[in-house]
């Protein structure tokens, strides 16, 4: 028996599972032709379009789709048509495609291509890279020897697009100081 629909589009989704949800959109039903429609692009492309149940829109992924989305974070708008009309519903989706762990390889790394690199600088910098961390891809060139204070620039760098991709939305860590002499 198949599960109850979400309301929603869920935040996250694992890469091979089914997933569906129903909107009721009452300016736009289904019954009237207004077709619901996600466009969303990160690691990959997603398009996705509901289909009608009298008014409501039923969005329906069966694994086998699911299973050919690339692992990531995705940015997405959803919208509504109807013939020659067009109307943009949400601008600014986030939608997260984790991996599978049951049909990962043995030696699978889920660390983030930014985690990767900032792993293998702080190696570097600590003198304890090992071979693989000693020669780095970063934006489409092999680097095999950097200067120190190249590296450390690259780092921040990087360790910001980590904590970006750890904190999705937030543009900063929160740092708070107490001038108030409270000890």
């Amino acid at each position: 028996m198949p599960a109850t629909p979400l309301s929603n589009i869920p935040a996250k989704i694992i890469a091979g599972d089914s997933v569906s949800w129903q909107l009721a959109l009452v300016d736009y039903p289904a019954s009237a032709g207004w077709v619901l429609s996600y466009a969303f692009r990160g690691p990959g492309s997603i398009s996705l379009t509901g289909t009608a149940t009298v008014d409501d829109h039923l969005v329906s992924i069966t694994p086998a789709i699911s299973a050919t989305w690339a692992p990531g974070l995705y940015t997405g708008q959803a919208y509504i048509s109807n013939g020659s009309e067009r109307y943009t519903l949400e601008e600014s989706l986030q939608l997260e495609v984790l991996t599978n762990l049951a049909t990962s390889a043995a030696n699978f790394d889920p660390r983030s291509a930014n985690q990767k690199i900032l792993d293998a600088i702080d190696a570097v910098l600590a003198n304890a890279a090992t071979t693989d961390q000693k020669e780095v891809e970063i934006a489409g060139k092999r680097i095999t020897r950097f200067e120190r204070d190249t590296l450390r620039k690259f780092r921040g760098s990087y360790a910001h697009k980590v904590w970006q991709e750890r904190n999705p939305g937030q543009l900063a860590p929160t740092i708070s100081f107490d001038f108030g002499g409270g000890r």
